[in-house]
């Protein structure tokens, strides 16, 4: 495999002015090769996403990757609320992550970007996930100049990196008037072990009587006792009638069910529009397992 390296402008109106470039190839060994698969949230905060490009370095021991472009996937890539994943391929840093430096370019109107968390998972090792908290801004200041944050990964007992665990959850909204919503949902999964980090399910519809499906990554939690979930009050129709939340634990097989059939809303029932929800243990959710299949195309 060759790769061709340019990190130059193609416009008339940036750098050199050119349009066109001959490019260089460095030629790359393909047993040495990996593709890793970085899940970025940006937090639900004011003005929180960016219009900058994003990069990343990983750093394994004293082993580095070259600096990743975090090439957006649609408009809405790193805005607002949203949780973007992003596959970049480069050489193998090591056999395991112990730190990842964040930045951007500080371009665009509004540069200046809130992140909540970022994950990475070496597709060829998939049952590992390493995964960092931010929760602060990546801006350019007078007394900061670098539009950057390092970041360690959490690890798991013993240092280890911690495992990834996949988990399928199925929305489903009531069948009452004006049941849906156009509000940001978000979702703490709560185990006996550990709570997720709260995902926010941007590709959802939340229209009445639909079910709308997403698959999470997060590390292991252990049986899973409650959720919180919740959403912003934000748009037109805001309010929602959540019927259930359904969980499997892809790894483990169990299932769970969330019964809710209340209003999250600020003009109904009791004006919540955040709800902590236990698993109904009369349907023995937490009994029901099968046995889990990963497919890969």
């Amino acid at each position: 495999m060759w790769h061709f390296p340019c990190k130059r402008w193609f416009s008339m109106y940036k750098a050199d002015g050119k349009c066109e470039r001959i490019l260089f190839g460095e030629k790359v060994k393909e047993k040495h090769l990996t593709t890793y698969e970085i899940t970025v949230t940006t937090g639900d905060k004011l003005n929180a996403g960016t219009d900058a490009r994003v990069f990343v370095t990983l750093y394994s021991g004293k082993s580095t990757s070259p600096r990743l472009d975090l090439a957006r996937t649609d408009t809405q890539s790193f805005t607002r609320g949203r949780t973007d994943t992003i596959q970049v391929t480069c050489p193998e840093v090591g056999r395991s992550l112990d730190r990842i430096k964040v930045e951007h370019d500080n371009t665009g109107a509004d540069p200046k970007w809130f992140l909540e968390c970022i994950s990475v998972m070496d597709r060829k090792n998939s049952s590992m996930v390493y995964e960092a908290q931010c929760n602060e801004w990546i801006q350019r200041t007078d007394e900061d100049p670098h539009s950057r944050k390092v970041l360690e990964f959490k690890k798991g007992p013993g240092g280890r990196s911690q495992r990834r665990t996949r988990f399928k959850v199925t929305i489903k909204t009531g069948d009452v008037l004006r049941a849906g919503t156009d509000s940001r949902v978000y979702l703490v999964m709560h185990g006996a072990q550990a709570d997720s980090t709260r995902h926010f399910l941007t590709s959802g519809k939340f229209e009445r009587r639909s079910v709308d499906v997403f698959v999470l990554d997060s590390h292991p939690l252990g049986t899973l006792k409650s959720i919180t979930i919740g959403h912003n009050n934000a748009g037109l129709g805001a309010g929602w009638y959540l019927n259930k939340v359904s969980i499997e634990d892809l790894t483990s097989g169990r299932s769970y069910v969330f019964m809710c059939n209340r209003w999250l809303a600020t003009d109904e029932d009791d004006k919540k529009t955040e709800r902590t929800l236990f698993c109904d243990s009369n349907l023995d959710c937490n009994l029901s397992k099968t046995v889990p299949f990963e497919i890969s195309i």
